[in-house]
């Protein structure tokens, strides 16, 4: 397990009623708990708090070891290269950042992202070699969404300060071509001479393009609700819409696209991607995981299933017979043989904060908060991939036992093959040695108490990219959390309006705690 640094907005959700509480990284975009499982319906693959039930002999012990197996199976991910920003020569005088969003420009070899900073360009011309080219620094600090327009004009977005237009004929050498100021406009579409943009005022602003340097507003519909991005298919948009869920756009007249209607599978959708050939629409619906619709009635989307991954998904995309995911920590790659039921091939860790992903033939795109990284997936890996429900364990002081889910996110069969904890006074047991692909096991951490706990366990597999992950191991007294199962500690807030809330009083009723910065 990696320790992240946490530059911004952790959520904290806690239960009134004892429970253990879930950490979501920093993101620019959703809210949303989230928790990992499988392609079928939605599982706590959490720690189950309380004493175990079970009798000691339904427990394996595991081998004292946590050395990696010497006979690990090859990964379902190569990272074809990476640009590190910071590590740029002469980037000290780039003041860029936190990217958000990427798109690919295949026909000239260059990705384009933004974030704060404004606009960069990559040079793709050695897929493993990517390289830096050039940025142009925005003096509003930050943009959020980017869109490839014609003649090597570029356009992006920010909340507060509109559209603008850049020159990108010249990735070395970007020049701001034109601003539009509207507010709170977010993601685009480009359809020949006509650009698409959704606000999260619940608009739809439609912008000719005959002089491509300078879009001109040519119409402005209400009637969606907070929304992220829209995704263009022939005579019809498709908007995600955080509030909404999805909405269905009118692309067919030219003096400006109207909205036709909406599905609502659930709150938090901020992205889209479609394979067009087997008319399947996939969302990325932040805690919920991946939405698959089925766009046999283009005009009414019918949600086919939900697929949940570790953490809250912020963008999907579609190439090369794959299915791309990014929720923040992992790039989830799926099989499309079966479009509307994906094969989940497994997930990898990223280097940063994975927040955007672009496709392009067989490759995925991963815009990772400070750097650009370029993977390829085999179609054919029986990798297993190994997910523990809980890096961080926080026993009671007196005497506790816990349950850890541990789930098999690859292709093929997880064998758990050590563990070792350091402290003779707590033990350790799995349900299972053998994990299948899209089950999970159960890890029991069992302590007398007596003494104060500050530990760690490991836990060896044949996960191909982890083969070993650390918990973090404490006791109630030495540790700062409640211990799971116990009650949150009791505490009173006052609300921007000046009424208080007590967390005893809303005991039974989910009670969310944000925590943000800013700068």
């Amino acid at each position: 397990m990696t320790l992240r640094l946490v530059p911004a907005l952790p959520l904290l959700f806690l239960m009134a009623c004892p429970g253990e509480p879930e950490q979501e990284p920093p993101d620019d975009s959703s809210p949303g708990d989230s928790s990992p499982g499988d392609s079928g319906e939605p599982q706590d693959t959490g720690a189950e708090t309380g004493l175990d039930t079970g009798e000691p002999s339904d427990w394996i012990s595991l081998p004292a070891s946590c050395e990696a197996p010497g006979d690990l199976g090859p990964s379902a991910f190569t990272e074809v290269g990476e640009v590190v920003l910071s590590g740029v020569d002469g980037m000290e005088t780039v003041y860029f950042a936190e990217m958000v969003d990427l798109e690919v420009d295949e026909e000239n070899a260059v990705a384009w992202g933004v974030g704060q900073g404004g606009l960069v360009a990559f040079g793709l011309q050695e897929p493993s070699q990517p390289e830096f080219v050039g940025y142009y620094h925005a003096p509003v600090g930050r943009l959020y969404r980017v869109e490839l327009g014609v003649d090597g004009f570029i356009y992006a977005t920010h909340r507060d300060s509109g559209l603008f237009s850049y020159d990108g004929t010249d990735p070395g050498d970007i020049q701001r071509e034109c601003e539009i100021w509207t507010p709170d406009l977010a993601g685009m579409a480009r359809v020949d001479d006509r650009l698409y943009v959704v606000s999260h005022l619940g608009e739809i602003v439609t912008f000719s393009l005959e002089d491509p340097s300078c879009p001109s507003e040519i119409a402005r519909h209400s009637g969606l609700g907070n929304a992220w991005d829209i995704l263009a298919w022939g005579e019809r948009g498709y908007v995600s819409d955080n509030s909404l869920g999805i909405g269905i756009v009118d692309l067919s007249e030219p003096d400006g696209a109207t909205v036709a209607g909406s599905m609502f599978p659930g709150r938090g959708l901020q992205d889209l991607a479609l394979d067009a050939d087997s008319a399947t629409l996939y969302g990325a619906a932040g805690g919920s995981g991946v939405m698959v619709f089925s766009l046999e009635d283009p005009d009414e989307p019918e949600l086919v299933q939900t697929i949940q991954l570790e953490s809250s998904v912020q963008s999907v995309a579609v190439s090369g017979g794959r299915l791309w995911a990014v929720d923040q920590l992992n790039l989830a790659a799926f099989d499309l043989a079966a479009p509307r039921a994906p094969r989940l091939l497994g997930t990898v860790e990223t280097a940063q904060w994975a927040m955007h992903v672009a496709a392009a033939g067989e490759r995925a795109y991963v815009a990772d908060w400070g750097q650009l990284s370029i993977w390829e997936a085999d179609l054919d890996s029986v990798a297993p991939d190994l997910l523990v429900g809980s890096g961080t364990v926080v026993l009671d002081e007196a005497s506790d036992s816990v349950q850890i889910s541990l789930t098999n996110l690859g292709a093929g069969p997880l064998e758990l093959t050590g563990a070792t904890v350091g402290s003779e006074d707590v033990q350790l047991g799995v349900s299972s040695e053998t994990i299948e692909s899209g089950e999970q096991a159960t890890l029991r951490v069992s302590w007398a108490g007596g003494s104060d706990l500050d530990t760690r366990i490991c836990l060896a597999s044949t996960d191909p990219d982890e083969p070993t992950q650390e918990l973090s191991l404490w006791s109630g007294e030495t540790g700062d959390s409640a211990a799971l199962g116990n009650p949150a500690p009791d505490f009173v807030l006052q609300a921007l309006d000046g009424e208080s809330y007590q967390l005893s009083a809303q005991l039974g009723h989910p009670v969310v705690l944000v925590y943000f910065a800013t700068w």
